[in-house]
């Protein structure tokens, strides 16, 4: 995962978003690609939906608003 998480295929980083360690989300949260980025929103923690609800792109942002209110809901 060390090598994986900075692979120049975006798909790979995706996929390291899904799996990762909480080291590789903490990278990955600020990717530059934006799948990536919806990757950690659909599949992070709440600390990674704080930060990508300030997310410039609206398709990284929705997500990570809707599982961030979500997750409240659940306490």
């Amino acid at each position: 995962m060390d090598v994986l998480v900075h692979d120049k295929i975006v798909s790979v980083r995706r996929e390291v978003a899904i799996f990762g360690r909480d080291k590789d989300l903490d990278i990955l949260v600020h990717d530059k690609a934006i799948s990536v980025r919806q990757s950690v929103a659909k599949h992070g923690r709440p600390k990674d939906l704080e930060i990508l609800i300030k997310d410039d792109h609206v398709s990284v942002s929705y997500p990570a608003h809707i599982r961030y209110w979500k997750q409240q809901d659940d306490y």
